[in-house]
């Protein structure tokens, strides 16, 4: 079972360990891991290394604050990094890659130069995301799952013993090869609310279910994430004629265990920007330099609604500027000097009708 936490925390924690949300249930799914369809199978390489297609498919959402509008407290997927199997030694244990790309996503190769040969490349990881795997659907949850591929010639059992990247359990007369996918899935939450307690705020009590509002002490989080990198949960396929005699290679096999745990807090009025009005047809834009910034704003809305006036602000409600829909339903204005001066490139402005936020955008 995968650990729920938060961005800043694996930031601090540098991949070290997973963690479970005392304040929240954690939901019972994993990352499958398909091999021509089949999950939980060897695949038999002992007379072939055939080209296989092999799916990473997460399950559920990351956790957080159980709200009334969100009694199970998970959120949505929307980005999953795969790392390829590597030894102690640094070498791939598989051959090279190739991503099979999908609708509904993006797909970008994260490479490193080739412990093998000083002048090529290899694939270290597969970062995909712009995507959203909904976490619960007709309110039941875990039930969703998204399949993300990649094409690789799985490597004869003989060939992976032949390489003598060590054994970290099993041995050479083993009849099966586990290999993992050290795998992070990260939950976007910006807008939402999402808090961490502070060591001095009070969880749950026991038998709640909702999380407490977040006080000032606490941290608003913008990021949750699965930790799908240690013992127990990393993500595998086995080769060979069997899923129990099987042996795991020094380096690759998980070793890191979980760490200590955060509980969850909410802050009222949040949202999620993916479902408001005016999603994906907002532009905000920071460019010049200090002392000297411009914030160029786009946004597409009906001509239905010409003449109501818009409004830009900030995630504080400090209001940047403002114009009126034009008769084609565009908006289309830019702020300089003053407060716009001090945004920092990636503040989240959002734009309002009133009290009624349509849409942000990143600057």
């Amino acid at each position: 079972m995968a650990a729920r936490r938060t961005l800043r925390a694996l930031v601090a924690t540098a991949l070290a360990g997973s963690f479970l949300a005392v304040a929240a249930p954690a939901a019972q799914a994993h990352i499958g891991v398909y091999v021509a369809g089949m999950s939980g199978v060897a695949i038999d390489t002992t007379t072939t290394n055939a080209t296989y297609l092999v799916g990473f498919a997460p399950g559920h959402g990351c956790s957080g604050p159980r709200t009334k509008a969100n009694p199970d407290g998970v959120y949505e997927t929307t980005k999953l990094e795969v790392f390829m199997p590597r030894a102690a030694s640094g070498a791939f244990i598989l051959p090279e890659v190739r991503v099979v790309h999908g609708l509904g996503y993006d797909a970008t190769l994260k490479t490193v130069v080739d412990p093998a040969n000083a002048t090529l490349k290899r694939v270290n990881s597969i970062v995909f995301d712009n995507f959203r795997l909904q976490a619960i659907n007709g309110g039941y949850t875990a039930r969703d799952a998204q399949l993300f591929t990649i094409a690789v010639k799985l490597p004869k059992l003989a060939d992976v013993k032949a390489a003598n990247y060590g054994y970290a359990s099993g041995s050479s007369s083993s009849l099966g090869a586990k290999i993992y996918f050290p795998t992070m899935q990260y939950c976007d939450v910006t807008d939402q609310g999402v808090g961490v307690l502070a060591s001095t705020s009070t969880p749950a009590a026991i038998g709640a279910t909702v999380d407490p509002i977040c006080n000032a002490n606490d941290t608003i989080e913008d990021t949750l994430y699965d930790n799908w990198t240690t013992v127990g949960n990393t993500p595998s396929l086995t080769i060979g004629t069997s899923t129990s005699n099987v042996f795991e290679t020094t380096g690759n096999v998980p070793t890191a265990a979980a760490a200590a745990a955060e509980s969850f807090c909410s802050k009222p009025g949040g949202f999620n920007p993916r479902d408001l009005p005016l999603a994906g047809k907002f532009s905000a834009k920071l460019s010049g330099k200090a002392g000297a910034k411009v914030l160029s704003l786009k946004a597409t809305d009906t001509p239905l609604n010409v003449g109501r006036t818009y409004k830009v602000v900030t995630p504080k409600g400090t209001v940047l500027g403002s114009a009126k829909v034009a008769a084609n339903g565009t908006v289309n204005f830019s702020v300089k000097g003053g407060i716009v001066n001090r945004l920092g490139v990636g503040t989240n402005v959002r734009l309002q009708w009133g009290k009624k936020v349509l849409a942000t955008d990143a600057a």
